[in-house]
């Protein structure tokens, strides 16, 4: 389980390298007493969840050495109705992380070696449903003109963020516009625009969901 709210930072991973967000997007209790169980924190080395209730061992970091507590105070859900989220995660007496344990087969890479050892309550964590955001881009090269951005399927009322990239005609420059953050409305969408000083043949934009993580992008070619 890591933090996937940062559009250029993934945090590290014990199998190397990065995170890779898949699946649900999690919406987790925190400075919540009675939510579940407490002493959950963010690492803000490995991006990663861990357990911080030990006053002495705080668990085997990917990053190197041991977790470092930030940010929230989560109370993570446990011995629940699986209805209430996703059901599967546990506790690695390990490395102290959160992780899935839903593949009898697949159970993650430790960073304190092999596979996570699951140990504790039974975690039943909630989720919206799998982010599905998308964009679509058109060029307006009358009057002020400007590359329109149309977003769907974003989280709700979070804001997303935006890059455009694109080639000048009939030059064949590349560029790249400042970076704009949109607004999702209450259904996931929006609109925003991006203004031109000049004729292009080709554009791309990016677009990062905040609310979720997810990243999509569009081009354009003429």
């Amino acid at each position: 389980m890591f933090f996937n709210g940062d559009p250029e930072r993934k945090g590290r991973c014990p199998a190397g390298d990065r995170h890779n967000a898949q699946g649900f997007v999690f919406y987790l209790p925190h400075d919540a007493p009675g939510a579940g169980l407490p002493d959950w924190r963010f690492c803000d080395k490995c991006f990663g969840m861990f357990f911080n209730g030990h006053a002495t061992n705080k668990g085997r970091c990917p990053s190197g050495g041991a977790h470092n507590a930030q940010g929230f105070l989560f109370f993570l859900p446990h011995d629940v109705p699986a209805t209430a989220g996703q059901p599967g995660w546990r506790f690695c007496d390990k490395c102290f992380g959160m992780f899935f344990n839903g593949d009898p087969a697949n159970k993650g890479r430790c960073t304190a070696g092999g596979a996570h050892n699951a140990q504790g309550f039974l975690f039943v964590l909630p989720h919206r449903l799998f982010p599905n955001p998308k964009i679509a881009i058109r060029a307006i090269l009358s009057g002020q003109r400007f590359i329109e951005v149309k977003g769907s399927g974003f989280e709700p009322n979070q804001r997303v963020l935006l890059n455009c990239q694109f080639r000048l005609s009939p030059s064949g420059t590349f560029g790249q516009a400042s970076p704009r953050t949109a607004s999702s409305d209450a259904a996931g969408g929006f609109v925003d625009r991006f203004p031109l000083n000049s004729d292009i043949s080709f554009a791309k934009v990016g677009a990062f969901d905040f609310g979720s993580g997810a990243t999509t992008d569009a081009s354009i070619e003429s």
